[in-house]
């Protein structure tokens, strides 16, 4: 009875037309609101990187190194005044070096029974905050074992440039955790093996990396001693499209890896237009309610 009476009244005030309008208006904003969130969805999986065991809003930068100033003894090295200024920077939120292995390393790669390939190798470290972790990211000098984190680019040129040539046969991802690798570390008057196992692949992080723990016990134990300043930086950013990062770069002749800030800028703006289109989508389902009004 209540419900009639209120039809009744809506009835004397509300004419056909403005229902019309006002259903019309509140289905175009709806629609807007749920194409534009839907739109934002598919597309925000391009600009996620995969990479589960790495922070995604990070920079990797070197300084830039021209043929004259190679030649004049010119310096590629970060200063601790160098490292205090990006860090005092409103864009960043935190910033690390890359530490360096200061001995020598024999990587030893099985594939099979038949087929061993020994090559020098390098290591880098960066702190753990920067990398998700998981139970296999550490080291015990006890039970040594190494893991690592390496470039996806290292495996394509084992596959398609190294096993072509040789005969060897080829490893997958899946299988590279599973592929016996053994380190040979020199240095200080000692030399040991230990263990190593893949336990991913990185697209951007152009480098072998192992666990910060192991870098520290190593260097102490097989380098010299001596403190090497980093040649790269990590840099966890607010928004890797931040204009002002990269003006803050060509300042300071500092050159960013990849295209990082370059798809940070296309993220940055794809949400500021998504953000737009949804607000007005927002005012005119808001709107629609003031047809009623009329």
């Amino acid at each position: 009875m209540k419900k009639g009476l209120m039809w009744k009244l809506l009835r004397q005030h509300i004419s056909k037309m403005q229902l019309v309008g006002f259903s019309v208006a509140n289905l175009v904003g709806l629609t807007i609101v749920i194409l534009a969130v839907q739109f934002y969805s598919d597309v925000l999986p391009v600009f996620n990187d995969q990479e589960s065991f790495i922070s995604k809003d990070y920079l990797i930068i070197s300084r830039n190194l021209t043929s004259a100033g190679a030649l004049m003894g010119g310096t590629s090295e970060f200063s601790d005044n160098d490292i205090a200024d990006i860090k005092a920077q409103p864009w960043c939120r935190k910033v690390a070096p890359f530490v360096n292995s200061e001995f020598g390393i024999t990587a030893s790669i099985g594939v099979d029974a038949t087929h061993a390939m020994r090559t020098q190798f390098f290591f880098e470290s960066i702190p753990n905050e920067f990398i998700d972790v998981d139970p296999s990211w550490k080291f015990d000098p006890a039970n040594p074992t190494v893991p690592v984190i390496m470039s996806r680019d290292y495996l394509s040129l084992y596959n398609f440039g190294f096993a072509a040539a040789q005969g060897m046969p080829k490893i997958s991802e899946g299988e590279a955790s599973s592929v016996p690798l053994m380190f040979n570390l020199s240095g200080n008057g000692f030399r040991d093996d230990v263990r190593g196992r893949i336990v991913g692949f990185s697209n951007r992080l152009n480098t072998i990396i192992v666990p910060e723990e192991f870098m520290t016990w190593a260097n102490k134990k097989y380098g010299q001693g001596g403190a090497l300043k980093p040649l790269r930086l990590i840099i966890e950013v607010n928004r890797p499209g931040d204009p002002k990062i990269q003006q803050y770069m060509d300042e300071h002749n500092y050159n960013i890896a990849g295209d990082k800030t370059n798809s940070g800028k296309t993220y940055y703006f794809l949400t500021v237009i998504v953000s737009i289109v949804v607000i007005v989508g927002v005012l005119i389902s808001l709107l629609s309610f003031f047809v009623l009004m009329l």
